[in-house]
């Protein structure tokens, strides 16, 4: 009974991952791609681009008076402005969705950098053959739906993987062949060997990268995500919903709030401000730990009107929000840099088990086609 289940699954597993070679391969390879998105264009973007006080120990524009400059430079007003540590370094004044941001001198508010071009085209390419394996215009919904399936394929390949994957006894001879990478091997035997050792070493990021790709997709794993977080979703819209776009209002004491900011985490790197809607609407801070935006290292902090704190959760505290679990885990960074390379190694290691996974499969049709020319 063992043997039989194990044999339909072997089957099953082998017909599903070849099925979905191609699109899969193409999302791994990507998704390695993208593995350092946040900092390379944070890096690009920042390259030479300083503020210039006019004296030693000047004051930096304050925050009313650098949302005016941008109403009257852009004709919109902000929706957040993020602020870093250190005399020399720029405002990123974040316009909107559409509009994206720039970088202006802390000191004058003008302008003194955009976005790199080349670089956010070249991830935008990259994120497209991601989501949609480079579709555009009206078959994209339809690729989408294709990437959200093999989402669903690659869970079943996982969970029952690991299920082939025990060996038949337990020695550290069989062990030694599934568990450890040698390098040397060849043929069949290489194949075999990383199939089964990468396999196991990525299971647990290939299981949060699939399960939060599979929540992007369905609403019945985003909701269960919701579920299992506490916190069940009333909002779910699918897909890549606009955000609001109802303009900010200036409010005033906006400085004195990004003090008290300042303030409760002293070893802060980069602080973004959420600009209020109303008056009397409290203000959201993003309080970066790491100097690159990484969300796993962010403490948030919502501040009244007075400056009494209404929430405020320290970075690293061990919470993580659904939606934050959903968007950021599937990337890996809502556990900073080690887990954007653990997520970038695992799709790099689900590339390798594609290709092993299919050149073993090719070698099974060539031993069975060969079988029958004898039988001939």
């Amino acid at each position: 009974m063992w043997w039989r289940l194990r044999r339909f699954l072997f089957w099953t597993h082998l017909a599903a991952g070849v099925a979905a070679a191609l699109p899969l391969i193409v999302m791994c390879s990507t998704g390695t791609l993208l593995m350092y998105e946040r900092q390379t264009q944070a890096w690009m973007d920042r390259w030479g681009v300083k503020s210039h006080p006019p004296a030693p120990g000047a004051q930096a524009l304050d925050i009313e008076s650098l949302i005016r400059k941008t109403h009257l430079a852009r004709g919109v007003e902000p929706e957040s402005i993020t602020v870093f540590a250190g005399a020399n370094q720029p405002v990123q004044v974040n316009l909107n969705r559409t509009l994206g941001f720039f970088y202006a001198d802390a000191y004058s508010g003008s302008a003194i950098g955009e976005p790199s071009a080349k670089t956010l085209q070249f991830f935008r390419r990259v994120t497209a053959l991601h989501t949609s394996l480079g579709v555009t215009g009206g078959h994209r919904t339809r690729f989408k739906t294709l990437v959200g399936a093999v989402n669903v394929v690659v869970l079943f390949l996982t969970v029952f993987g690991i299920y082939l994957w025990i060996p038949r006894r337990w020695t550290w001879k069989h062990l030694r062949s599934i568990t450890l990478l040698r390098p040397r091997l060849a043929g069949h035997a290489r194949d075999f060997n990383w199939h089964n050792s990468i396999g196991i070493w990525i299971v647990i990021p290939m299981l949060v990268i699939v399960w939060t790709g599979m929540a992007m997709s369905y609403r019945l794993a985003n909701q269960l995500t919701y579920l299992v977080a506490g916190t069940p979703n009333t909002q779910w819209r699918g897909g890549n919903a606009a955000a609001a776009t109802e303009p900010a209002v200036p409010a005033s004491s906006l400085d004195a709030l990004l003090a008290r900011a300042k303030r409760q985490s002293a070893q802060w790197r980069a602080i973004t401000m959420v600009l209020p809607h109303h008056h009397q609407d409290p203000v959201d801070f993003a309080i970066d730990m790491s100097g690159y935006s990484a969300i796993g290292q962010s403490a948030a902090l919502e501040l009244d009107r007075s400056g009494r704190v209404v929430v405020f959760t320290p970075a690293g505290s061990g919470g993580m929000p659904a939606q934050t679990f959903i968007r950021y885990g599937h990337t890996g960074e809502a556990w900073g840099v080690a887990g954007q390379t653990i997520a970038g190694a695992a799709s790099l290691g689900g590339a390798v088990l594609v290709w092993t996974g299919v050149a073993m499969s090719l070698r099974r049709f060539k031993r069975w086609l060969k079988g029958r020319t004898r039988a001939a």
